[in-house]
């Protein structure tokens, strides 16, 4: 099942899949305390643990959903400053959209450029009628971000093994939209 080609360009922006040459990039990417606040601790505090995590998280991901994570490039200067993709979680039926960047390329408008060609593609293979979000309540800019990309609120969870309550946002595709 694929709902997202693993490589999308925007105007912008060169999506693509992570791999193991970008294990020091994630590493600083989930140790930024934005990131460990609303994101949660993934455990990464080296490169072998970075490795781990790309391995047992996005690359499965691309191996058994055939989407995931992909790393966000600026096509101006080919630096990695962020990440974008689909996740299938077990306790939810649909996908959700996740995204993370860099401090310093946050509030340049990368991570709705990115979450946006994530959603159209998504909508254009067809083969989900509804993709969730999930966002810590107090991260006001991820909620914005969601609200901008037409996502509405849907309801509170509490994933599991979590202990912190998740707001849940959703789009649905219709024809019209």
């Amino acid at each position: 099942m694929n709902a997202t080609p693993l490589r999308i360009e925007t105007e912008r922006l060169m999506l693509e899949v992570l791999s193991f040459s970008d294990a020091l990039f994630v590493k600083t990417l989930f140790n930024d305390p934005d990131c460990l606040r609303f994101i949660g601790d993934k455990g990464i505090v080296d490169i072998p643990s970075a490795e781990r995590y790309l391995e047992q998280g996005p690359m499965a991901s691309y191996q058994t959903h055939g989407f995931g994570l992909l790393k966000i490039i600026t096509k101006e200067t080919a630096q990695v400053i962020g990440c974008c993709g689909l996740l299938q979680r077990d306790y939810l039926t649909e996908p959700d959209i996740g995204f993370a960047g860099l401090p310093e390329f946050r509030g340049h408008g990368y991570l709705y450029e990115a979450s946006l060609a994530i959603l159209a593609q998504a909508k254009e293979k067809g083969i989900y009628q509804t993709i969730h979000a999930l966002v810590d309540p107090e991260n006001i800019a991820s909620v914005n971000l969601l609200k901008k990309l037409g996502m509405t609120y849907q309801r509170k969870l509490i994933p599991p093994q979590d202990d912190r309550e998740t707001d849940v946002y959703g789009i649905l595709f219709t024809e019209n939209s």
